[in-house]
């Protein structure tokens, strides 16, 4: 039996436990006034940074309807920080992977989060995938109203199940289903990330000893990605010769396990690029912005961008760019044919754009 084989039996097995003591309950859609509700506990465990981000325009979408719901979120540490630099939320719960077999800091986050007495708590797990995780801690908050999609394994965990639209469409799109179904229409969701100061004059600071000006366009290359959604590095450091013989600072973004990229670009011996720190999520967002443009593979960093609103250049060598990538007059998708000339291309007609604009 596989690994994964295993995971999913193990999973199926604490269901079947969970659903014993669970009392299984359902609210009726046509009872809940939803005007009545003040707080809103948004809960998605997720380790992946731009699967968190995409669950971003929902938040701005309670906020520009409801405009007094105090809005909390739980999530996963590692990229937590990113929800600090959401202005709309105004609670940031984090719950560590070990804490879920530790019974005093499990209790610990339990208990902190009923004691903000949400009315509403959203499981923004995926239509597609169940997560143990989400649908557990979504029941342990005690919200009255315990929402999230339609699916078999929900039963008892969540009292109001929200039908999956079975149609394409893109990431961003699919999660405000769920405020739709509460609640009727509402405005356009979109991306609200803000640096603060401290981050903002870190960042410029940074750039200063690199000898960056404010005059200077900058573009920001992220080399890394996961698996099959990397584009090469050789391809990458071919761009960026390329750039550079033109006259463009180039900052250079890498993430852990990516430092044999770094060496490959250091072997091409262009003195012209900056590499970057290893750097926090709010000082890694606090450079992008500085950015004039930024390219990147499928990666957590190129949404963290596209939410900063960085004309984006996104390279798409594996997943779905129809789901997953940047929307927008501003930003522009590789995908198919993926040669380095098509790159070029692309560059020169972005930079035609922006670059009489910003500089």
């Amino acid at each position: 039996m596989t690994l994964k084989k295993v995971e999913k039996s193990g999973k199926n097995l604490l269901i079947w436990l969970a659903g014993l003591f669970i009392k299984p309950e359902k609210l009726d859609r046509g009872k809940v006034d939803f005007s009545k509700i003040k707080k809103i506990l948004m809960i998605r465990q997720d380790r992946r940074l731009g699967n968190l981000i995409l669950t971003l325009p929902l938040v701005s979408a309670i906020r520009k309807t409801f405009p007094r719901i105090h809005i909390g979120y739980l999530t996963d540490e590692k990229f937590a920080e990113v929800l600090e630099m959401c202005p709309e939320i105004e609670e940031v719960f984090v719950m560590k992977r070990s804490w879920f077999w530790n019974p005093f800091k499990f209790h610990s986050i339990i208990k902190k989060i009923r004691k903000s007495n949400f009315d509403l708590a959203l499981d923004l797990s995926d239509e597609n995938n169940f997560s143990l995780s989400n649908a557990w801690l979504t029941y342990l908050s005690q919200a009255p109203i315990r929402a999230g999609y339609e699916k078999a394994q929900n039963k008892g965990f969540l009292n109001l199940e929200v039908p999956i639209i079975h149609k394409e469409r893109h990431g961003i799109e699919r999660h405000p289903d769920l405020l739709r179904f509460l609640a009727g229409e509402f405005p356009t969701p979109e991306f609200n990330l803000k640096i603060d100061s401290e981050n903002k004059s870190w960042a410029e600071n940074y750039l200063v000893k690199q000898k960056v000006s404010s005059a200077d366009f900058l573009i920001g290359i992220h080399i890394g990605g996961r698996g099959k959604k990397r584009w090469g590095i050789e391809n990458f450091a071919e761009l960026i010769n390329w750039l550079t013989k033109e006259n463009y600072k180039i900052i250079v973004f890498w993430g852990k396990g990516e430092e044999k990229l770094l060496s490959h670009l250091r072997r091409e011996g262009n003195d012209k690029i900056i590499i970057s720190d290893l750097l926090t999520m709010p000082k890694l967002a606090a450079v992008i912005k500085r950015c004039n443009l930024f390219i990147s593979s499928d990666t957590g960093p190129m949404h963290l961008a596209v939410a900063l609103k960085i004309p984006t250049l996104a390279i798409f060598t594996d997943s779905d760019a129809k789901k997953y990538g940047p929307q927008g007059e501003l930003h522009r998708i590789l995908s198919g044919e993926l040669s380095l000339d098509r790159a070029k291309t692309t560059l020169r007609e972005m930079l035609a754009v922006s670059q009489p604009l910003l500089k």
